[in-house]
């Protein structure tokens, strides 16, 4: 491979996972320690383990409230088939819970009951997806100019 290629490809994986740690973070002490959970998308979301919160499901079968449990965060609750199936669409989950996610979205604590709201236009997913994929530079525990402007509209 031509070095120009590799380094292409270097970029791109920097990118992802800039974007994917970018969303996810639980408590200072993991400040520069990636999340070592994977999106349990193939548990079940009404039964919980120890590293998927407790679910409240919908008659539908859609989980209307989230407990977080440790090594959770926005990305991966948002990526289980129970939540959205998709861990870009975690601003969702961020808007719906920002008076209780008072810290930016990159810090939420075990304990915390988030609401999953279901029911989003399509503008309002683009929108999120959007602004998970461009948000820019992050510092935990810091509810940037960014965050501000996803949950004001701007």
């Amino acid at each position: 491979m031509s070095n120009k290629l590799v380094g292409g490809m270097k970029a791109s994986l920097f990118v992802a996972m800039a974007v994917t740690l970018g969303a996810c973070a639980t408590t200072p002490k993991q400040e520069t320690a990636p999340p070592t959970q994977t999106p349990a998308a193939s548990a079940p979301a009404t039964q919980p383990s120890e590293s998927q919160g407790t679910a409240a499901p919908t008659n539908s079968g859609l989980v209307s409230s989230y407990e977080v449990n440790h090594g959770d965060c926005l990305w991966t609750i948002a990526g289980q088939s129970g939540i959205y199936g998709n861990p870009y669409e975690w601003p969702l989950i961020y808007k719906a819970n920002s008076a209780e996610i008072k810290h930016g979205p990159d810090l939420i604590f075990p304990g915390q009951t988030l609401s999953i709201e279901h029911g989003a236009s399509s503008a309002e997913v683009d929108r999120a997806m959007h602004y998970a994929k461009t948000r820019g530079a992050w510092k935990l525990g810091v509810e940037g100019s960014a965050d501000r402007a996803f949950l004001t509209g701007e």
